[in-house]
């Protein structure tokens, strides 16, 4: 098998698993992943380990002794003269195609990454007493085998430690100088695994069960090294954690394995009686990823933080902490600090790469299939731009500067850097950000924006985020749309008017079906999409008007937190109309620029950040000046300047963040509904505001030069706010799109069609109506036509609010929200 096949997936069927199921696809798209985990598998499970007779390393008479025989069963060219002796060459070599070498090169460059990583991939081997070419043939297969489980998405879903210290039956260290290589908790299991860097391409036979293999050129038969002898470090590590952990975690499964990892003539192959010393089974890198798909939770994201993990943490070698008792309450300031948590945008690995780098090829194995083409999204970070047009039009030869990768967000270190104690203060919690200006915005790490204690729950999950209201600076004005004059009201006559809603139904759906019952009356209506009594005025003129004193909010207004509802604005009969943002996982916002939709909007998403404690994360596709003043207010803030490959970051980190709420939620909420579940035990509500789409989906060159990178980007960004909006409802996340280009280009419309709530604000053509507001209205007429600048039509699945005039905020209630705590 060549290491084309392996990288494609596409590798030989062989018993026990079927290769043809895509073994080394990313998990997303795992045959394995939602099958439950049952010692129903084709290899023995080792808990019980050898017992206390330890197996003893073969000998050099034993060895002898067993060539005949599999001389015999293998067919294996022997020494000319002497049919007892194979015939070992170690010379020749598989052939190598330039792909081959190729693929097997583009491994080693990928990023190592994952939940939450301890110690260094092959950092272990300097205390092991082997010889230099030894050592540094471990330390490259250690580190290729944690890129596979990276890309694989195996290490994103659970926590990995490297080069652990071998324990002692009492849970201490053993300074014989043996380590385990790779352990893996996964919920209930610990797989502890010894990884080897043998010969790859090759078949491997057992020479004397549970003590040595060999391997041989399978059309040559040909003997390809001297017999790989067994180590019974694994056995003894094996059998003093089982003493050490079960009498203290009964449910606990302790595993033992060998993975052989690939090389550039690809995988090798193993027979399936080849075990170590105790039973230890050996695989080849594919068949152990099929063992652990089954082992792996359903969620791709939320991993608990637990004793044992505090307990393996202090084991690992890098660190030189005592060792924490297994059992001891989790207490995160004692623990050694992970080298890569994606919680909190860690990272200690990457070496010379910039840490978005690792961060999207996570992202790449979360969404699976949507990534696309083969770029890492690290190249589609922050970048010198043209942004001259009349060069352009020039055609000017001035080469573009160089690209460069995304802000790094931790300071890289080496494997020769000193181990780091556990002793360092950890507690940190997320600070808003300070105004700052409209130019290149790098994106701060977490660490900047932390100083409580650390959570074991993902940013945005509600109690690892503190508000310091302090360091906010409220807007030294109104932005320029809410005190736009006349000039910028509806095109069409004010004496304009509707037919009156018992004529015809604007949002009628093109068949004619009207999108509403017959209207019944009451004192206030509200807008979500739960069942409500409504009332349906007149959308026309002639009702009763409002002063503009109605329109004009002089204090803060009530916030429903468990709703994230407020009154917004008034009918044309002068009663309250209620938004809510419960149940609702994407909202359409869109109008001519001056029709109040920046306006009203970004005042909504403040009131529910400030009154309901909600986690909001904004996304500036224009880079607008005025939103500095409304910054303090966003836990995350994402600009245009940092370029695409920042935002399409941004949004796989919200797209991760929905499975991994799920998960909770499903655990604490049987119907797995977050609106369902008591406000008190609900995690924060998270808003995913993108201001000005228009200019994400739809770029102007003028606005700086878009790559066929930045392309791509943008294309995975739509896939992925599909997908949050469609799986959002339950997890509590909600979309927010925003613009003033409401068209089919600004707004596609696979993603209009996924939101529940749509809001066209002021008058806009039919095309723009269209594009806003889809099918609900029928195509015989405009329902803005006759809006006014403030006034919006909002639909829902089962409720349309043909005239809503939204309060304005007076700039001290602006300021009062901003400065006030949430």
């Amino acid at each position: 098998m060549g290491l084309f096949d392996f990288l494609s997936g596409d590798t030989k069927s062989q018993p026990p698993f079927s290769h043809a199921q895509r073994p080394f696809s990313p998990y997303g798209s795992s045959p394995f992943e939602d099958t439950p985990f049952t010692t129903s598998l084709p290899y023995t499970p080792t808990s019980a380990g050898a017992g206390a007779k330890y197996i003893k390393r073969a000998t050099e008479e034993e060895i002898r002794a067993a060539w005949p025989a599999a001389i015999s069963r293998y067919e294996l060219q022997t020494i000319q003269g002497n049919s007892r002796s194979p015939q070992i060459d170690d010379s020749l070599v598989p052939r190598i195609t330039s792909e081959q070498r190729k693929k097997f090169y583009s491994i080693k460059s990928l990023p190592i990454h994952g939940r939450r990583i301890y110690g260094k991939p092959g950092s272990g081997l300097g205390e092991s007493g082997f010889g230099h070419q030894q050592v540094a043939s471990g330390a490259a297969g250690e580190q290729i085998f944690a890129k596979l489980l990276s890309r694989d998405g195996i290490l994103d879903r659970c926590v990995s430690f490297w080069s652990l210290s071998r324990p002692t039956q009492e849970g201490q260290r053993d300074d014989g100088g043996a380590d385990i290589d790779c352990v893996l908790l996964i919920d209930n299991h610990l797989l502890l695994i010894d990884v080897k860097n043998y010969r790859a391409g090759l078949a491997y036979h057992t020479l004397i069960p549970d003590k040595a293999m060999f391997c041989v050129y399978p059309a040559a038969r040909v003997v390809a090294h001297d017999p790989y002898i067994f180590s019974v470090n694994m056995n003894w590590a094996r059998e003093n954690l089982n003493k050490y952990l079960l009498p203290r975690y009964s449910d606990l499964q302790i595993d033992a394995f060998v993975v052989l990892v690939p090389g550039e003539s690809g995988e090798a192959t193993l027979d399936s009686d080849i075990t170590w010393p105790g039973g230890i089974p050996a695989y080849s890198y594919s068949s152990f990823l099929a063992i652990v798909n089954r082992m792996l939770p359903a969620n791709r994201g939320f991993v608990p933080r637990t004793s044992l993990e505090g307990f393996l943490a202090s084991m690992t070698k890098l660190y030189t902490c005592p060792a924490i008792d297994a059992q001891a309450p989790v207490n995160e300031s004692a623990w050694p600090k992970p080298t890569f948590d994606a919680d909190r945008d860690v990272d200690e690995l990457n070496s010379g790469k910039k840490a978005g780098s690792s961060r999207s090829e996570r992202s790449k194995s979360d969404k699976g299939q949507h990534t696309g083409g083969d770029s890492s999204d690290d190249q589609r970070g922050s970048r010198s731009r043209k942004t001259s047009s009349n060069k352009r039009a020039a055609g000017s030869s001035t080469s573009r500067p160089p690209r460069s990768s995304s802000p790094s967000r931790a300071k890289s270190s080496t494997d020769t850097e000193s181990p780091r104690t556990s002793c360092s203060d950890s507690s940190t919690s997320h600070q808003p950000h300070a105004a700052e200006s409209s130019g290149p915005t790098p994106k701060r790490s977490s660490a900047s924006r932390s100083s409580t204690a650390p959570s074991s729950l993902p940013k945005g999950w509600g109690n690892d985020d503190t508000d310091d209201d302090d360091d906010w600076v409220p807007p030294s004005k109104a932005s320029r749309a809410a005190n736009s004059s006349a000039s910028h009201t509806a095109q069409t006559p004010k004496s304009a008017s509707r037919p009156a809603a018992s004529q015809w139904d604007p949002f009628a759906r093109p068949d004619g079906t009207p999108s509403q019952p017959t209207p019944a009356s009451t004192s206030s209506r509200t807008a979500h999409t739960t069942p409500t009594s409504r009332h349906t005025a007149q959308p026309t003129k002639n009702g009763p008007k409002a002063s503009n004193s109605q329109y004009t909010l002089t204090q803060v207004p009530q916030v429903n937190a468990s709703e994230l509802s407020y009154d917004c604005g008034l009918d044309p009969e002068g009663k309250p109309v209620r938004l809510a943002f419960q149940g609702v996982s994407g909202v359409t916002a869109a109008g001519m620029a001056g029709n109040g939709e920046i306006t009203h909007m970004l005042f909504a998403t403040v009131l529910m950040a400030k009154r309901a404690d909600a986690f909001v994360r904004f996304i500036d596709c224009k880079n607008t000046a005025y939103l500095d003043a409304y910054k303090p207010a966003f836990k995350e803030f994402t600009a245009r300047s940092q370029g695409f490959g920042a935002i399409l970051r941004e949004v796989q980190a919200v797209r991760k963040l929905v499975d991994s709420r799920l998960f909770l939620i499903r655990r604490l909420q049987p119907n797995g509904d977050y609106w369902s579940m008591p406000t008190s035990k609900r995690l924060k509500p998270v808003m995913l505001f993108v201001h000005e789409c228009g200019s994400l989906f739809n770029p102007d060159p003028n606005d700086g030069y878009v790559s066929e990178e930045d392309l791509d980007a943008i294309k995975s960004i739509k896939l992925l706010l599909q997908e949050i909006i469609e799986s959002g409802r339950q997890a509590g996340i909600i979309v927010v799109l925003s613009g003033q280009q409401p068209s089919q280009y600004g707004l596609p419309k696979a993603l209009m069609d996924a939101c529940q709530m749509r809001i066209c604000f002021g008058a806009v053509d039919s095309l723009a109506a269209t594009a806003v507001l889809g099918d609900r209205f029928s195509t015989r007429d405009n329902p803005t036509a006759t809006l006014e600048r403030s006034h919006a039509v909002i639909s829902l699945p089962d409720t349309t609010y043909p005239d809503v005039r939204f309060y304005s905020a007076a700039k001290p209630v602006l300021e009062q929200l901003l400065n006030a705590g949430a």
